[in-house]
C-alpha cells in the first residue's frame, strides 16, 4: 500500500513540475522575443533605433570591418528632434559626396564611415537656414546638429471700431547672435535682423518665413498714431493691432532730486496746417498731468514754476505713440558754488573735506548750514542751490 501511495506522489510531482516549466518558457518567449509596447504619453523615450544592425549571417568582410559608425541627431530651437532633415557628408580627400541620408521621425540617423575628415551639411525646407560643420572621424561618434525652423508671425490690423486697415506699414526687428537659434527684440536703429510687410484688403499681415524668437513690431497708416509692441513671439497665434486716431498724453515734473513739483506750468504746442495750437496744464501734487484727446503728431512740451529754474531737460518735443508718458525736470532755483580743496605745502588734492556753507552771521551759535559737501578723490566739491547773498 506505501509502493502504490509513493508513486502517485512521485508522479503527481512530476506533473506540477512539468506546469511550471511551461509557464517559466512562456514567460520567457514574451520577455524577449515580444515587441514592447509604445507609450502614446512618451513616444520619444521608449521607441526603438532608428536604423536597426544588420543581420548579414556569416562573418563581416574586411570592408565592413574598417568602417565606423557615426550616430546623431538634429534638433530646432525648442530642442525637439527635427525630421526628414538631409544629411550630406563629403570627403575632404575626394572633394566628394560620399554619404547622403535623411534624418527619421526623432530628428536621427546613423551612418557606417571610413575613417577621414568629412564637412557635414545640414540642410531642410522647413529650416531658415542650413548648417555646415567639419569632423574628423577616426572611431564611433556620436554628433549632435541645431537648425532653427521657418516661423512666422501673422495677424490683423484694425482701427478702434475693429474694422480693418489696408495698407498699413508694418515691421519687425531683432537681435541675432551667430551662437543661438532664437533672436531677441531690439529697436530697428540698433537691430540686425528686420523684416517689412504690408497689411491686405481684410487687415491680414504675414511676417515669413522668420527666424524663430523674439521682435519688436512697429505699425503705422496715414491718420493713425504709430503703434509700438517691444515682445511679440513667432508662433501661430494671430496678432491682433489696434490702431487709434487719438490718445492722452500724461507729463510728470519733477525736480533734481525726482521730487514732484506742485503747480508746474506745462506748456504744449504743436505745429499744423491750421497753425500753432497751444494749451496749457498744472501739475497736481504728484506733479502729473494730462492732455486728452490729442491728434497724431509731434508736440513741444515745456515745464515752468516760479520757484525753480528751467534746464535743458525742462523741455521735449515728443511723437505722439504707443507710449505717451514723458518726464520734464526743472531746478530749484540758485547758484552754484565749487572749488577744488588742497593742501597748502604740496598742493595736492584732498579728498573727504567736509565743509558747510552758512550766512555771513555763522559765528552765531546755532546759525543753520545752507549747504553741506564732502571733497572727492580728486579734492574737488560742489554746493549746489544756494540762494544770492553773504556768506
Amino acid at each position: 500500500m506505501s509502493k502504490v501511495s509513493s508513486t502517485k506522489l512521485l508522479f503527481t510531482f512530476s506533473i506540477i513540475l512539468f506546469i511550471i516549466t511551461l509557464i517559466f518558457l512562456g514567460l520567457i518567449s514574451n520577455h524577449f522575443f515580444h515587441p514592447k509596447r509604445i507609450s502614446s504619453d512618451h513616444p520619444v523615450l521608449v521607441t526603438p533605433e532608428p536604423y536597426e544592425e544588420d543581420n548579414n549571417q556569416g562573418n563581416p568582410t574586411a570592408e565592413e570591418c574598417s568602417l565606423v559608425r557615426v550616430r546623431g541627431t538634429v534638433v530646432d530651437e525648442n530642442d525637439a528632434g527635427f525630421n526628414n532633415v538631409s544629411i550630406q557628408a563629403e570627403s575632404e580627400l575626394t572633394n566628394t559626396i560620399t554619404y547622403s541620408l535623411s534624418t527619421d521621425t526623432y530628428g536621427r540617423f546613423l551612418l557606417k564611415m571610413e575613417p577621414g575628415s568629412y564637412l557635414f551639411t545640414i540642410s531642410s525646407e522647413d529650416a531658415i537656414v542650413s548648417s555646415s560643420r567639419t569632423v574628423q572621424i577616426v572611431s564611433s561618434v556620436s554628433l549632435h546638429f541645431s537648425l532653427p525652423r521657418k516661423n512666422r508671425i501673422t495677424g490683423r490690423i484694425v482701427n478702434e471700431s475693429g474694422e480693418p486697415i489696408e495698407g498699413a506699414q508694418l515691421s519687425i526687428s531683432a537681435i541675432r547672435n551667430p551662437n543661438r537659434l532664437k533672436v531677441e527684440a531690439a529697436a530697428a536703429s540698433v537691430s540686425n535682423c528686420t523684416y517689412s510687410t504690408q497689411s491686405g484688403p481684410s487687415g491680414q499681415f504675414d511676417f515669413f518665413p522668420i527666424w524663430p524668437g523674439q521682435y519688436a513690431l512697429t505699425a503705422q497708416a496715414p491718420g493713425f498714431l504709430p503703434y509700438e509692441e517691444f515682445d511679440v513671439r513667432t508662433g501661430n497665434e494671430k496678432q491682433i493691432i489696434v490702431l487709434k486716431t487719438k490718445t492722452d498724453l500724461q507729463i510728470t515734473v519733477v525736480d533734481n532730486k525726482e521730487e514732484p513739483i506742485f503747480l508746474a506750468v506745462v506748456t504744449l504746442k504743436a505745429i499744423s496746417s491750421t497753425g500753432v495750437f497751444i494749451d496749457e496744464q498744472e501739475t497736481a501734487q504728484n506733479g502729473e498731468c494730462s492732455f486728452k484727446n490729442l491728434l497724431p503728431g509731434t508736440y513741444s512740451l515745456h515745464a515752468s514754476h516760479h520757484k525753480y529754474v528751467s534746464t535743458p531737460r525742462s523741455q521735449m518735443e515728443v511723437t505722439l505713440g504707443s507710449r505717451n508718458h514723458y518726464r520734464l525736470y526743472l531746478q530749484r532755483s540758485g547758484h552754484t558754488v565749487s572749488g577744488v580743496v588742497l593742501e597748502e605745502e604740496s598742493r595736492k588734492p584732498v579728498p573727504n573735506f567736509y565743509m558747510q556753507l552758512k550766512p555771513e552771521s555763522w559765528s552765531m551759535v546755532g546759525a543753520p548750514a545752507i549747504a553741506s559737501a564732502s571733497s572727492n578723490q580728486q579734492g574737488e566739491f560742489e554746493l549746489l542751490l544756494i540762494p544770492e547773498g553773504r556768506y
